[in-house]
């Protein structure tokens, strides 16, 4: 009788701890417009500071002037957004090239304007509820529900108004886009949360 019940108290006692564990619906829908909303506000702002950087530059008026200078400029923008990402997106020669005539800022930054975006949408998806460490972390972590759409359409988006020709800036790295899209956003996010339910105690 013992042994026997053994396996079925080791199961319930599962489905208890998963459905404690169990995201509602409203949580997941938060998570996913949150997630959208980080991955606007963090191509602003890494577009911002790259803008600035190409208006303090020497050559960067020979950038707006050429003859391809928005699509030039779309190019460098998104470059350096993905690029924010660790293994999303290793940039063509030619990119890399026009991108250090106006580099002044170590590339770090650019990666944590990206992950303080993310823990901060972290934070605010947990701070007004209460739970755990763990069930922080999870929460926190529903930013990329969003956050990783977001970044696959927004390659699609860049590479139909960057017209190179047959030349593709963005989708021939489309499957290291996706997988950073998702990784990133779920880590920092899940920072976030954790640091806010612990703060939150």
């Amino acid at each position: 009788m013992g042994s026997s019940g053994t396996p079925v108290l080791s199961i319930h006692m599962w489905r208890e701890r998963l459905a404690a564990t169990s995201l509602p619906d409203d949580t997941l829908r938060h998570g996913f417009f949150v997630g959208i909303g980080a991955g606007a506000l963090a191509f602003a702002l890494t577009a911002l500071v790259r803008l600035f950087e190409i208006a303090r530059s020497t050559a960067g008026f020979r950038l707006y002037l050429r003859p391809d200078g928005l699509e030039g400029t779309l190019a460098v923008l998104g470059g350096t957004f993905y690029g924010a990402h660790p293994g999303a997106y290793d940039a063509p020669v030619w990119l890399r090239v026009v991108v250090q005539r106006y580099d002044t800022l170590p590339e770090v930054v650019y990666v944590a304007i990206v992950a303080s975006v993310l823990v901060a949408s972290g934070w605010w998806l947990v701070s007004e509820g209460e739970g755990g460490a763990v069930d922080g972390a999870v929460r926190g972590a529903t930013v990329a529900i969003g956050y990783g759409p977001a970044v696959v359409l927004g390659a699609f988006v860049f590479e139909a108004l960057v017209d190179l020709g047959r030349m593709t800036v963005f989708l021939d790295q489309l499957l290291s886009i996706a997988l950073a899209g998702a990784l990133v956003p779920a880590v920092a996010g899940a920072v976030g949360g954790l640091l806010a339910a612990r703060l939150h105690r």
